[in-house]
């Protein structure tokens, strides 16, 4: 089982912006209230990537998900470096391969991009487009991956967070215990290089 520390899950507890913890493999681990307000694909057990790839519920808060998805993948390829043998990443490529015609097109691309600050936009149906900023920082020993949305100060969409935040206080306070650590996913055998996954772009 692979479990988020203490003092993470305490930190997350005090951002009073849209964070999550991921593992490498983009498995959501812990998620802030109001990051499942914002976006409900980020629930623990999800899958970042196969949640946006393959969800088309997921799709309608990105109307930038050309470019996102275009990121991720150019992100995944640099994070999986040499680790390209691990059998989880091996898993996970090859289920994005054969679930989603849009990844096969990027994998196929061969594009790398580092991570930090890239800009997002979150389209909530209860406040509209949410301009914000996303930091990663990565959290020892295990590699997790702290991930945190932030709005510009004094701009709309910072004003549009806090509406968020005070409609979720209103509707429930359950959703502030919602930190639970899920486990890491199964290994799925092998060593062949999930570069060399055999992937096509679109017709």
């Amino acid at each position: 089982m692979e479990k988020v520390p203490k003092g993470l899950l305490a930190l997350l507890s005090t951002i009073n912006s849209p964070a999550f913890v991921m593992n490498k493999y983009r498995d959501i681990l812990a998620v802030s209230p109001l990051a499942s307000l914002l976006e409900p694909a980020l629930k623990v057990g999800a899958n970042r990537l196969v949640s946006l790839f393959t969800d088309p519920i997921a799709r309608e808060y990105h109307p930038d998900w050309e470019a996102n998805t275009a990121s991720v993948v150019a992100q995944l390829r640099i994070d999986i470096g040499a680790d390209e043998c691990d059998p989880d990443y091996q898993h996970l490529v090859r289920e994005l391969a054969a679930d989603s015609d849009r990844f096969r097109e990027l994998w196929a691309r061969f594009d790398v991009q580092l991570g930090g600050s890239a800009a997002s936009i979150i389209r909530n149906p209860a406040v509209g487009d949410v301009e914000l900023l996303r930091e990663k920082l990565v959290a020892e020993p295990n590699d997790l991956i702290l991930v945190i949305y932030h709005a510009v100060r004094g701009s709309d969409s910072e004003q549009k967070l806090a509406k968020l935040r005070s409609l979720g206080e209103m509707e429930t306070k359950a959703l502030g215990a919602e930190l639970h650590p899920v486990a890491q996913l199964p290994d799925c055998g092998g060593c062949s290089s999930p570069s060399s996954v055999e992937v096509e772009p679109e017709a």
